[in-house]
């Protein structure tokens, strides 16, 4: 038996090279130094957050260190607003 290529398979008209416009991954998301922390978490917790990021499809303590980074970038945002109003 043969096989047959269908048309829509294959490039269409002149092609066209175009140039890498993306930044590279490191000026994208820039690695910040991390350091290993140990927690004690409730079972209702876990249990939650373990189905949280099963339903995000992502490991558990990406979810835990994501959700922590953001409740420390809104409450430094409030931290440095209510010193701005402060000062007057």
């Amino acid at each position: 038996m043969s096989s047959r290529t269908k048309v829509g398979d294959r490039p269409r008209g002149k092609l066209k090279v175009v140039p890498d416009f993306l930044p590279p991954p490191s000026e994208i998301a820039p690695r910040e130094a991390s350091v290993r922390v140990t927690i004690s978490l409730g079972k209702p917790t876990v249990a939650f957050l373990r189905a949280e990021a099963a339903r995000n499809d992502m490991p558990c303590s990406a979810l835990i260190r994501r959700l922590i980074d953001l409740y420390v970038e809104v409450r430094s945002e409030d931290a440095k607003r209510t010193a701005r109003t402060e000062r007057g």
